[in-house]
C-alpha cells in the first residue's frame, strides 16, 4: 500500500526548500548590487551636473572677458585679461565691466564681484570641490586652462564618486 500514497517525501521537500533558498539568495544579491550601482550612478550624475554648471558659468564669463582698460580690477595690470592670484584663484574683468574672481575655499568654489570684497558660493553643499587649478597660457592671446576635481557628499560622508574635468577658455576680444 505504500505505492498508493500520493505526496512528497521528506527528502524531496528538503531539496526543494534548499533550491528555493539558493534562488532567493542569488536574486537578493543581484537586487542589492543593482541598487548600489544605481546609487553610484545617481551620485556621479549629481557630480557631473555640478561640475558642468560651474564650468559653463566660468567659461561664459571668461570668454566674454575684456582687457582691463578702465582699471576696474585693481589687482589686474593694465591691458591684461586674466590675473592668476594663485593656482586656486583667478580674476578678470567681465563684459559688464565688473572685476570677478573665482577661488577654491575649503571644499567650495566661490565667485566674487568687485575685486574680492565679497565671495559667494558657486558650488552646492552636496558636492565637494576638492581641487581647482588655474593656469594661464600665452600673453598676447591668453588662454585660461583649469581643472576641477569634485566628489559626491551625501548624508555627512564622502561617497567615493569622484570626477576630474579639465578645460580651457580664451576671451573673444581678440
Amino acid at each position: 500500500m505504500i505505492g498508493d500514497k500520493k505526496g512528497f517525501t521528506l527528502i524531496e521537500t528538503m531539496v526543494a526548500v534548499g533550491l528555493f533558498g539558493v534562488v532567493i539568495a542569488s536574486a537578493s544579491g543581484i537586487f542589492a548590487s543593482s541598487l548600489s550601482t544605481q546609487g553610484r550612478s545617481l551620485q556621479l550624475k549629481r557630480v557631473q551636473e555640478e561640475v558642468r554648471f560651474i564650468s559653463e558659468f566660468l567659461q561664459k564669463e571668461a570668454r566674454q572677458g575684456v582687457r582691463n582698460f578702465q582699471n576696474a580690477c585693481p589687482s589686474i595690470v593694465d591691458k591684461e585679461v586674466f590675473k592668476l592670484i594663485s593656482l586656486e584663484e583667478v580674476r578678470f574683468q567681465n563684459s559688464r565691466g565688473e572685476c570677478v574672481g573665482y577661488r577654491l575655499s575649503g571644499t567650495v568654489l566661490e565667485r566674487s564681484v568687485n575685486d574680492g570684497s565679497t565671495w559667494d558660493n558657486l558650488s552646492s553643499p552636496d558636492v565637494l570641490i576638492t581641487q581647482v587649478r588655474f593656469l594661464l597660457v600665452g600673453i598676447t592671446n591668453p588662454v585660461l586652462d583649469y581643472s576641477i576635481t569634485a566628489e559626491s557628499f551625501r548624508k555627512g560622508r564622502v561617497s567615493g564618486v569622484s570626477l576630474n574635468v579639465k578645460s580651457n577658455v580664451s576671451p573673444r576680444a581678440y
